[in-house]
């Protein structure tokens, strides 16, 4: 596994410039301890399993790194090349004590179910259509006083969005942006627009859309309307019925070409209905030619970024970060999404390794394996040749 990591992360570094042996020893070896390791991802107890000191670890931390390009560099090499890619941007809540940590604010949590005092990242990613498989591409901290308001000079909108445009830039293949309903606003759609790509994203359920044409009204007199009458949610009668879903049976969906006033633009609209509850909820693409089951299964693969983010948190060590500054904290953020990728990375090298849970504890077998062997003096060659050793490798690991 050792060797896997190292040729994936030299051929990176030969990519985007990482030249010099010394940072790229100390990248490869910190990628290692990560999944290895056991407890808090912090620098104290990396330092407890490396063999680097806890103020290396922070003066390393405090240098800018070039993660975008990394995390491309590692996309393009090791994504499913048969499977379309789609782009997704959403935010993640991570507590923070402290009160003067860089980017302290309230923020919005899910979990809460409202907005309490913490620190917010964003995550620009590209999820595989055949898969799916989720790649980090960006981490960007939010900064604390940032107002939530459409009308302020510099919002929070603004910032995701700069943040989206770099994204966007380096990953030409990527058509399709899908959001969630809090980016359903005017300027995503004109800044994806303007770069040749399409939004896909949630509407309100009582959203202003109007027909593309009015219906015949002989004999009324005047100039005929632009555009035709407001849709009523309750009145499906000139919509396609496109049947049920095919992953979820008790939805109905409904798609039709509409008018939206607020973004002033043709959409195509998926009425996504549920036959249990008796509710709806309406999926929106800028590109009103786009098939509409396909704007379902794009929006729904979504959700696969908050699997990422569970997954950074649960084995990347996303909120065990030891420090207050800003370069640090950027640098923490993005290491923890970057071993993810790399876990990834990994999964696909070795298709025997199920879950990323398996792989952390082969890693941390074989590299507790090798460290008995050495401290005992032997030569590994020898002892795996006279011993049944493959069995403790996989200790603990999901079968596959």
């Amino acid at each position: 596994m050792k060797s896997s990591i190292e040729t994936i992360l030299r051929a990176i570094f030969h990519t985007i410039g990482i030249l010099n042996k010394g940072d790229q020893k100390f990248w490869i070896k910190l990628f290692e301890v990560l999944l290895h390791m056991r407890g808090r991802k912090n620098y104290t107890n990396i330092a407890r399993f490396g063999s680097f000191g806890e103020n290396t670890l922070r003066r390393r931390f405090g240098r800018p790194i070039d993660w975008l390009s990394f995390n491309l560099c590692l996309l393009d090499s090791k994504a499913n090349s048969q499977s379309p890619l789609i782009g997704a941007i959403d935010c993640s809540f991570l507590h923070k004590s402290g009160n003067k940590t860089y980017g302290l604010d309230k923020f919005w949590s899910s979990v809460a179910g409202k907005t309490i005092r913490g620190l917010e990242i964003s995550l620009a990613g590209v999820i595989e259509v055949l898969g799916p498989r989720v790649w980090a591409i960006d981490v960007q901290q939010t900064p604390a006083g940032l107002s939530n308001t459409d009308n302020a000079q510099h919002n929070r909108l603004d910032f995701y969005l700069a943040q989206l445009c770099r994204c966007v830039l380096r990953l030409p293949q990527v058509l399709y942006w899908v959001g969630d309903s809090f980016y359903a606003k005017s300027k995503v759609f004109q800044s994806l627009e303007s770069q040749g790509r399409f939004f896909i994203t949630q509407l309100r359920n009582d959203a202003n859309l109007r027909y593309i044409k009015a219906l015949e009204t002989p004999g009324k007199p005047g100039r005929k309307p632009k555009w035709g009458e407001k849709v009523v949610f309750t009145d499906l009668s000139r919509w396609d019925n496109l049947g049920r879903d095919f992953k979820l049976p008790h939805l109905r969906l409904y798609a039709q070409e509409l008018y939206s006033p607020a973004f002033d633009r043709v959409l195509k609209v998926v009425l996504v209905q549920n036959t249990k509850t008796g509710k709806h909820l309406l999926l929106a693409s800028s590109n009103p030619t786009q098939e509409p089951r396909q704007i379902v299964a794009y929006y729904q693969l979504r959700f696969h970024l908050e699997f990422f983010f569970r997954d950074a948190k649960q084995f990347g060590g996303l909120e065990h970060a030891q420090t207050r500054q800003k370069e640090n904290l950027h640098n923490h953020f993005n290491l923890s999404m970057t071993s993810i990728n790399l876990m990834n990375a990994l999964q696909v090298t070795l298709p025997n390794m199920t879950s990323k849970n398996s792989l952390i504890r082969v890693a941390f077998n074989t590299n507790l394996i090798h460290l008995v062997i050495q401290k005992l003096g032997l030569k590994p060659e020898f002892v795996n040749s006279k011993t049944k050793l493959d069995s403790l490798y996989y200790y603990g690991a999901l079968a596959a």
